[in-house]
């Protein structure tokens, strides 16, 4: 039977962070009887032993700019399913997310949107500051849609999509140390000014530098569904 959904990711991590975020989504592939591709991206990645859990793994080219940005379409080139569902190395699909994805829902569209939720503290409580949430993300579609996000901070060319009410989790915010977050931020400001550290795009990195008081709240299944 034709392949239906792949799921792709792309790390230049060498798996001490992703690689539990990978194996969920292995899980999750098996779960939606998806196709799961893991492009790893540079050396540090491609020495690690992710690669052996993967149904396709791509081995990307070494890049000038440490951003996966500019390789992401190599990677969603190689993915054989009809739809493509894009996710960050520490990122994971909701509880309701994994349900609807299971319905099969997304086969009557093209393009769909999640919204993004950070995780702070740890895995019960969400940041519900103004512009951390909802921070949509445009990350399923038909796979001739999801090409061409291939710079900094890049929406989805195609436009947002369905928005659908149910969370993506991004755990970056608990992952990552603040120097580690700090580091990422000097990266994305030599590549742009303004990326790492306005208002716009710092917030995502270094949230408690750009809000005087943090907004936690409360998570559960990320059902957000009125």
């Amino acid at each position: 039977k034709s392949m239906n959904l792949s799921i792709v990711c792309v790390t230049n991590d060498d798996g001490r962070q992703a690689g539990s975020f990978v194996n969920r989504m292995i899980r999750l592939a098996r779960t939606l009887d998806a196709e799961f591709v893991l492009g790893l991206d540079g050396e540090l990645a491609q020495k690690s032993n992710m690669r052996r859990f993967a149904d396709k793994v791509i081995d990307l080219p070494a890049h000038d700019i440490p951003l996966q940005e500019t390789v992401l379409d190599i990677a969603i080139e190689s993915c054989a399913g009809k739809y493509v569902l894009r996710l960050d190395d520490d990122e994971a699909v909701s509880n309701a997310l994994e349900d609807w994805l299971k319905t099969g829902a997304y086969q009557n569209g093209g393009l769909f949107a999640f919204p993004r939720v950070y995780m702070w503290g740890d895995d019960q409580h969400v940041l519900a500051n103004e512009g951390m949430w909802p921070d949509l993300q445009t990350r399923l579609g038909l796979k001739s849609l999801m090409f061409g996000v291939n710079s900094i901070h890049a929406g989805n060319p195609n436009g947002t999509g369905l928005v659908v009410p149910y969370a993506l989790e991004h755990h970056k915010l608990l992952v990552k140390s603040y120097e580690e977050r700090r580091q990422i931020a000097d990266r994305y400001e030599a590549i742009r000014p303004g990326a790492g550290y306005s208002f716009t795009y710092g917030r995502y990195n270094t949230p408690e530098d750009i809000y005087e008081e943090l907004i936690v709240k409360p998570y559960t299944d990320g059902n957000y569904a009125q």
